[in-house]
């Protein structure tokens, strides 16, 4: 039976970074199968989840090759700085941190580099106000006891993050309501069976 739907087209794409909603493992093995690249033909009816199906015909295909030197010498340019830009901002975090390890202050040391310390108090393990992925690492540092921790953390953009961290509080202790706890419970359940399947 024919579906009243529009025909709708896509750019090129790779295995790697097909558009939703062909991002999915059935789509893309259809995609690069042999029979829809070489033989042009329809795809098989697949299904998505959700009562959304797809067929695929492939209208242009053009197999992977090597690019000129010309064509990415920008891109491989561009990669070349941002690694050694990396190497020079870990260096330089290495011997801040040194400093830092052996007494002098982070308000001493930011303004001898001309840096900027910016404090952050109550934090929580899903702050949306401190850089993507610090909140994360602070959370794995040693709780202070007389002093402050500190630590050297690589941020995922290369930058280095010198933290020292004075106080940790613990969260206070509330009664779960039964709803929140049936929840808890269903979803361990759940986790346990997956992990028995795996």
């Amino acid at each position: 039976t024919a579906v009243e739907q529009d025909v709708k087209s896509t750019t090129l794409f790779s295995r790697f970074d097909a558009p939703a909603p062909l991002n999915d493992a059935k789509v893309i093995d259809a995609a690069f199968s042999v029979e829809l690249l070489e033989d042009k033909v329809n795809s098989e009816l697949i299904e998505l989840g959700n009562e959304h199906v797809v067929v695929l015909r492939v209208k242009d295909h053009k197999p992977a090759a090597t690019k000129a030197l010309a064509e990415v010498s920008d891109q491989i340019k561009a990669v070349l700085v941002k690694q050694k830009a990396n190497e020079v901002n870990a260096t330089r975090g290495d011997e801040l941190y040194a400093k830092l390890s052996s007494g002098t202050s982070l308000a001493d040391l930011a303004a001898e580099q001309s840096l900027q310390v910016e404090q952050a108090r109550d934090i929580k393990r899903n702050a949306y106000n401190l850089v993507p992925g610090l909140a994360k690492d602070v959370f794995q540092m040693a709780h202070p006891v007389d002093k402050p921790v500190t630590n050297r953390i690589i941020l995922a953009n290369g930058d280095v993050a010198l933290v020292s961290l004075l106080a940790v509080k613990n969260a206070p202790v509330t009664e779960l309501d039964a709803r929140t706890k049936e929840g808890i419970n269903a979803e361990q359940i759940n986790r346990n069976y997956l992990v028995f399947i795996d």
